[in-house]
């Protein structure tokens, strides 16, 4: 079986009057017979609902990078739309859905001319994103170690897709070399610009590399409720603030919220659910029997 990745979905003018072959989506896929043929695109639609019902999709084999004219927000690219996927991505990526860079800041992103360009400068990070920026085939890309901190499914232009993987471990020296220059890249970005927008705060990501961050809007963000845990970076590239001196938390750590009931507001854990054994006392989940009643 092929491995691939979502590139996106597509408007039928994407064919540009090109035909494809029919398939039993019930015994082999598009991929496969992308594959079979040595293509780098699988082009996949149901012609007509008659052929939904009877397993028929129709497959077309293309080294063709899509373009963005035709793009479509809809995740489950339902009929008439043409589902795109890429084979043999690098370091075996996996696509899940989308997430919105747009609304949340900047993410450090750089030019690239394709998905596969993207997916290979991201190799050393789990976390890949892939952004539509336009209508002209303009396209960015940006490597993280977080996911997303929440998903959306209504893809298309101006939104990044979203990649992940397992980064293999390794010592490459040229791998070394690309995460040094990155990180001279940005210490220059940073005499010249503010690191992140009003509202936002450079909270260094966990890892060997000290001073990468994530811009993070504290008093929203429940993995860095009220302050960055893992301390802040400022313009110059220098941790100003280490953990001991922040007071954010992570609202889903605390003991007895359940997974979807906390939310961060104005910088503070707001709990609205609790586990077993809990009760919820002034929006925060204590033992029962440990509400001072």
């Amino acid at each position: 079986m092929a491995f691939e990745v979502r590139v996106g979905c597509f408007g039928v003018d994407i064919l540009q009057g090109r035909t494809g072959v029919a398939y039993d989506w019930w015994s082999t896929t598009c991929m496969d017979i992308c594959q079979a043929a040595s293509k780098n695109y699988a082009y996949s639609w149901i012609a007509c609902p008659q052929d939904e019902a009877n397993h028929i999709r129709q497959c077309l084999c293309t080294d063709d990078q899509p373009s963005s004219r035709w793009l479509e927000s809809d995740s489950a690219c339902p009929y008439p739309y043409v589902v795109v996927d890429y084979l043999g991505p690098p370091a075996e990526w996996e696509w899940y859905y989308c997430f919105d860079f747009l609304s949340q800041g900047p993410a450090n992103p750089f030019p690239v001319s394709s998905l596969p360009q993207c997916l290979s400068a991201c190799a050393a990070y789990p976390n890949a994103y892939f952004l539509w920026e336009d209508r002209e085939d303009h396209y960015t890309c940006a490597c993280y170690q977080r996911g997303p901190p929440f998903t959306d499914y209504d893809c298309g232009v101006g939104k990044a897709m979203h990649y992940y993987h397992t980064p293999s471990p390794t010592d490459s020296a040229a791998v070394r070399r690309k995460q040094r220059a990155a990180e001279e890249a940005q210490k220059e970005m940073s005499r010249d610009f503010e690191i992140c927008p009003a509202g936002f705060r450079a909270c260094r990501v966990p890892e060997e590399n000290q001073i990468s961050y994530e811009c993070i809007d504290t008093s929203s963000e429940l993995e860095s409720c009220g302050g960055c845990l893992f301390g802040e970076i400022n313009a110059s590239s220098q941790v100003v603030n280490t953990p001991s001196e922040v007071q954010g938390e992570g609202c889903t750590s605390l003991p007895g919220v359940l997974e979807h009931g906390v939310a961060c507001h104005a910088g503070r854990c707001i709990a609205f659910a609790c586990s077993d054994g809990y009760t919820l006392l002034e929006d925060t989940c204590v033992p029962v029997g440990n509400t001072g009643d």
